[in-house]
């Protein structure tokens, strides 16, 4: 029972939906981004679901049928390279698409982290198995909290879903023995930090 919940968890917050979380997050709960038409708010969604998650998705049933990776999970360290620069390169894309909407600055920094976010990993993958999973969550965490500040408190149910989730996702890779809690801790801490210094770094 506890291993089908944690491949459940495992799925439910995937690195490739993370990102849309977030969009939705934004463009639902009361920010400035929900005043948006609903034309922009479909585009925001669109691209973030094709650049995020179809295309990654994509590649990696792709790799997976010419057997250049095992898993889906790219458990192995050593078959990342090309699925983790596929990401790089979706992340860049989803950013500049989305940065066509000058007030969607925000939105196109947590894109933009991600591709920093992945960069990071990528190098460390080289060397040492790092959480993708906690990585695409800390970056996730770092964006609710900044986000959070800018708008007075309005997200702070949202920031504490997101730690509860975090800490969901750890125990549940750890559960599953993907990862070892340093690990874990790493892939977290990465995402938060990179994503935090993209955050607030003034274009």
């Amino acid at each position: 029972m506890y291993l089908r919940l944690s491949k459940a968890v495992s799925v439910v917050l995937h690195p490739f939906l993370v990102p849309l979380y977030m969009v939705l997050l934004l463009l639902l709960a009361g920010t400035v981004y929900s005043l948006y038409p609903l034309k922009v708010k479909i585009y925001l969604i669109w691209v973030t679901l094709l650049f995020t998650t179809i295309i990654p998705v994509l590649v990696i049933a792709l790799l997976k049928s010419y057997r250049k990776i095992g898993d889906a999970d790219l458990s192995d360290r050593k078959e990342r390279f090309i699925p983790l620069l596929a990401m790089i390169a979706c992340y860049t894309l989803c950013a500049v698409a989305i940065a066509r909407i000058p007030s969607a600055q925000m939105l196109s920094r947590f894109m933009f982290a991600g591709a920093c976010c992945v960069a990071v990993c990528l190098f460390v993958s080289f060397y040492w198995k790092i959480s993708l999973h906690m990585t695409a969550l800390g970056a996730a965490v770092a964006f609710i909290v900044l986000i959070n500040i800018a708008s007075g408190g309005g997200l702070f149910a949202a920031f504490v879903a997101a730690l509860l989730a975090a800490g969901a996702l750890g125990s549940a890779r750890l559960k599953l023995e993907y990862h070892t809690l340093s690990q874990v801790a790493a892939g977290f801490a990465t995402g938060f930090i990179v994503a935090a210094g993209v955050g607030l770094f003034n274009w």
